[in-house]
């Protein structure tokens, strides 16, 4: 397998065709941790909004100057 056509991945990184295993594994990886990926971010940005608009102590305004 080549990686951008420059660099030779060794087998270990090649799971057998037949094997569909190796696929489904990444697979669920990918897709449970892009969603918590997605809520981090979301309770990141809400934690922000809570400082600014409900505790009012404008940690937004003093952060990015």
């Amino acid at each position: 397998m080549t990686w951008f056509g420059i660099v030779d991945l060794p087998k270990l990184f090649t799971p057998p065709i037949d094997d569909e295993t190796w696929r489904a594994n990444a697979w669920y990886v990918h897709v449970y941790s892009s969603w918590a990926l997605i809520a981090l971010a979301t309770l990141h940005i809400s934690a922000a909004l809570w400082h600014e608009f409900v505790l009012a102590d404008r940690l937004i305004r003093s952060r990015m100057i």
